[in-house]
Order: structure tokens, then C-alpha cells, then sequence
């Protein structure tokens, strides 16, 4: 059973689960998927994302468990893809503020701090990877494969 608290805080008996609600801006694309509709369909699969909103084209809302994954995280992740951040003076501001401020709700509640030095992407994206075939990776068809 949740008990539900002001500050955005649920608390079921001995797990503590704290949401986050975030928007992740990205820079103009030239159309290749690297947008917020892009970075919907990797994150609904992300352990610790519980929901993704598109707001436009370039901004994505997004809730997680800050328990499970950070934003620095989700953003390092991103980046590694291919996905190219706002990097405005003001997005800058405030993704530091909400790194800063993260780090510092996990280490009051005494939680390990999350870090990914190298191969963010992998942690992150650990079931969409997993979920995916690996080998042979033909661009021909499949009723193509099986004749030539």
C-alpha cells in the first residue's frame, strides 16, 4: 500500500520511491529520429522511468524514481546515443541545479550514488539491448536472407 506525501515522496513499507518530473530539451535535428518522440520510445523501457510525455518536438517530460536512476544518468545516456541536449544558458542553469540537487537527496537518504564513468548508454539501455537480436546484421529482409 502507498502512502502518498506532499513532496512529490511514496513510501511502501521499507522501499522508498521519490518521482521526479523533468523536461529534457533537445537541440533541432534534421529529421533523423533525434528528438523527443525518438527518446519516448528508448526511455518507456528504461528500469526506474514510470512515464514519458511529449510536450513539442523538441521537449520531452519525463517522471522516474530518483532511487533508481538520475537524470545526469538519463541525459549521459542520451548523449551517448546520438541525442543532442539544449545547451542554452538556461538549460545549462538548471540541468546543473537538478544534478546538484539529486545528488544531494540521494546522499541525505543514504543512497549510493549512481554513477556511470563509461558506458552509461549500456546500463541505461540494458532491456532495450538485451531485447534486441545480435549477430548477423543483414539489411536485407528476412524472405530475402533465407534465398541468397
Amino acid at each position: 500500500m502507498y502512502v502518498v506525501m506532499e513532496n512529490n515522496i511514496e513510501v511502501m513499507e521499507n522501499n522508498i520511491v521519490i518521482l521526479k518530473h523533468r523536461d529534457i530539451n533537445f537541440r533541432e535535428s534534421d529529421g533523423s529520429g533525434f528528438d523527443a518522440w525518438g527518446a519516448m520510445q528508448l526511455l518507456n523501457t528504461v528500469e526506474g522511468v514510470y512515464k514519458t510525455e511529449v510536450r513539442d518536438k523538441m521537449t520531452l517530460r519525463l517522471t522516474y524514481d530518483l532511487a533508481v536512476i538520475s537524470l545526469e544518468q538519463i541525459e549521459a545516456a542520451l548523449q551517448e546515443v546520438g541525442f543532442h541536449l539544449d545547451n542554452s544558458l538556461i538549460c545549462l542553469f538548471r540541468r546543473a541545479l537538478y544534478y546538484f540537487t539529486e545528488e544531494n537527496e540521494r546522499s541525505n537518504r543514504s543512497l549510493s550514488k549512481l554513477t556511470c564513468s563509461h558506458g552509461c548508454a549500456t546500463k541505461v539501455f540494458a532491456a532495450c539491448y538485451r531485447a534486441t537480436e545480435h549477430g548477423c546484421r543483414d539489411s536485407r529482409p528476412e524472405y530475402l536472407r533465407r534465398y541468397l
